[in-house]
């Protein structure tokens, strides 16, 4: 409901505006580190992560720069967020198939970008093990940073 009220271009970019300033800081201070939460608040990470993902197609945000800011590493948080990503993703195509979202053209466009998908996928898991710690959170911080700068465009 709250996705209603608020209109998707604004949230986008407003979205945005935080990943440019969240990577800024985080690179100027890459020590900053989130030590104690508790389960109430990585339940809101994923309740923000969801609604992120409802406005944006991009879920994996919020859960990303929490797991990078709490200091977890790469295999940790590999292991939180791609199961996030599949269960957002199945919830959203359980969703959209009870809508009538799904169209033979949605379809067909799945079968066409499968190909995509699979090459980033094992391009992906061939070069996870071949990037250390340091590499990999600058990695993450680029990849979200960009992603900002064309969310706020």
């Amino acid at each position: 409901m709250l996705l209603k009220q608020t209109s998707a271009g604004v949230f986008a970019t407003g979205l945005g505006v935080f990943l440019i300033a969240y990577c800024t800081y985080m690179y100027v201070r890459p020590a900053f580190c989130i030590r104690g939460s508790g389960r109430a608040l990585e339940v809101l990470v994923g309740f923000a992560g969801g609604a992120a993902g409802s406005a944006t197609a991009f879920p994996a945000a919020i859960p990303t720069i929490w797991c990078n800011a709490r200091g977890l590493t790469k295999l940790e948080q590999r292991g939180l967020v791609q199961p996030y990503i599949l269960l957002t993703q199945v919830a959203a195509v359980i969703y959209f198939s009870k809508v009538g979202l799904f169209t033979s053209a949605t379809w067909i466009i799945y079968l066409w970008c499968l190909p995509a998908v699979l090459a980033g996928t094992f391009l992906g898991l061939f070069l996870f093990d071949k990037v250390d710690e340091a590499k990999f959170r600058h990695v993450v911080l680029t990849c979200l940073f960009a992603s900002g700068v064309l969310l706020a465009l």
